[in-house]
């Protein structure tokens, strides 16, 4: 962020800092008596990414205590209401601030960008793995004394549904059965 930091500039006054602003999204809650073009944080985005092509685009944020005054409301180009319940219509700050900031990241395409992949990767765990990890598992739990007051079948099922329901890959079934076959040792 040091890139982003070394450009931050300090102004004395709203005007002096939107002077060359070609658009202004306001974040203000707050419902004012006066029609103004309000919109949501992705809409907003998606506005303030098209607009950035013509020049500087200014995001608007208020003291947490007391908003955007009405004359700083007057300088924007669209007013975007995060929503929120109506107990707490009011967001902290720098909850307001990522959520705008979020919504930019996902208009400039981050959220197509790919997951990082496993370090390593493994084929999906055969019939075989499972059934050796189920009957390890078995052994493991039959040793520590956890079938008392336990309906065993239904325990061992509830087990093998837990697995086929992830599904577990190779790696992970050989980790689970380690960790049986150690516990039924230890046991």
């Amino acid at each position: 962020s040091a890139d982003l930091l070394a450009r931050v500039a300090l102004f004395d006054d709203l005007d002096a800092a939107l002077a060359d602003c070609v658009h202004v999204a306001g974040f203000s809650a707050r419902e004012r008596t006066a029609k103004r073009a309000a919109q949501r944080p992705r809409d907003a985005a998606a506005e303030v990414l098209e607009r950035e092509a013509d020049g500087t685009v200014a995001l608007l944020f208020g003291r947490e205590d007391k908003g955007l005054s009405n004359e700083a409301l007057d300088r924007c180009n669209r007013i975007v209401t995060v929503p929120s319940g109506p107990a707490y219509p009011s967001l902290n700050l720098g909850h307001a601030v990522a959520i705008a900031l979020y919504e930019l990241a996902l208009g400039r395409g981050a959220g197509e960008r790919p997951f990082k992949p496993p370090r390593r990767d493994a084929p999906p765990a055969t019939a075989a793995q499972l059934e050796a990890l189920f009957a390890d598992a078995e052994t493991a739990l039959r040793a520590i004394g956890f079938f008392k007051g336990h309906v065993e079948e239904q325990v061992l099922r509830t087990v093998r549904e837990l697995c086929h329901r992830v599904p577990l890959d190779e790696r992970e079934a050989k980790l689970l059965r380690s960790l049986a076959i150690k516990v039924a040792r230890r046991a």
